[in-house]
């Protein structure tokens, strides 16, 4: 674990197009995650397991995601349950972090 090393942890629901644009950004990050969970509630759960899978790829990243039952607080305890680093940060699934956010 490095000195104030991050997890990032997601809530989503049926917002594929907002992940898109949100993920990248909290990635790009100055000082990057070291963690990244995602847990979606969305009906069809494929298509965000492969974006982020996708955006992850190349990454020393740890990443996660979990499908649960639909319930923000639900999601974001479910989460709790993975993070591995001392801060943790939940943003919305629709997020716009600039390069300074983290």
């Amino acid at each position: 674990m490095t000195p104030l090393s991050y997890s990032i942890a997601i809530a989503t629901r049926n917002r594929l197009d907002a992940l898109k644009l949100s993920i990248p950004l909290m990635l790009n990050q100055s000082r990057p995650p070291s963690q990244l969970i995602v847990v979606d509630s969305s009906d069809n759960h494929e298509p965000v397991k492969e974006l982020v899978q996708s955006l992850t790829d190349k990454t020393p990243l740890d990443t996660i995601v979990y499908h649960s039952p639909k319930g923000l607080t639900r999601q974001r305890n479910k989460a709790l349950e993975y993070v591995t680093h001392p801060i943790v940060f939940f943003p919305d699934d629709d997020s716009i972090w600039f390069n300074n956010t983290a």
